[in-house]
């Protein structure tokens, strides 16, 4: 689809998450109401034969997103993009998801692809995912 962008959205639960179901439900329509596609949970690759068995490849985009993508981690929250020109969309994510959890600007973090495995690339490449957001604790 033209001009929307897809991100994962993913809930860390260590802890006592520190967001409401109600509040959540109204990050997810304004972000599809601003054109983002939104996939609740993870992200993963596997390879293999699906009728039979297949394994993950690398690691997915997750709720442990924060602390395992960026080189230094980050801490939960977190808003994840994996290109640049990609930044203000990433603020746009951090306003649009402040009704459930505020981001600090800290922790919208680029990814650079190039500087990631080649099975995290793959993951990118294939799934389509443009930013990874992981809410739940502060």
């Amino acid at each position: 689809m033209a001009g929307v962008l897809y991100l994962t959205l993913s809930l860390a639960t260590a802890g006592v998450p520190k967001v409401s179901g109600a509040n959540m439900a109204r990050a997810i329509a304004a972000l599809d109401e601003n054109k983002f596609k939104v996939f609740l949970g993870y992200a993963q690759v596997y390879v293999g034969d699906p009728a039979a068995s297949s394994q993950p490849l690398g690691r997915p985009l997750d709720a442990d997103s924060c602390a395992s993508w960026p080189v230094p981690g980050s801490q939960v929250p977190c808003i994840l993009y994996f290109r640049e020109d990609l930044r203000n969309a990433a603020f746009r994510v951090r306003d649009l998801i402040s009704v459930a959890q505020s981001v600090p600007d800290s922790n919208i973090v680029f990814v650079d692809p190039g500087r990631l495995s080649t099975e995290r690339r793959e993951l990118l490449d294939l799934s389509h995912m443009d930013i990874d957001v992981v809410v739940g604790q502060q």
